[in-house]
């Protein structure tokens, strides 16, 4: 699976007129070139194995409203 399959998030999908939503990316560098994974693996065991296999990560934050 790649990461196109899982489902999104598009700003036009955010309330008009709320507060601002906090957003945070966290790109993970991995100790491999690629995680083997089954084809029917959910979105927790993939975030196991980036954890697992997880060499460094940083953070950005930030907040968006429409």
């Amino acid at each position: 699976r790649d990461l196109h399959s899982f489902p999104t998030r598009r700003s036009s999908d955010l309330p008009k007129g709320k507060p601002a939503h906090r957003y945070n990316f966290t790109p993970h560098t991995l100790g491999v070139d690629k995680l083997d994974l089954p084809t029917d693996a959910t979105v927790s065991h993939v975030g196991f194995l980036i954890n697992l296999r997880s060499i460094g990560k940083a953070t950005l934050s930030t907040t968006y409203g429409r």
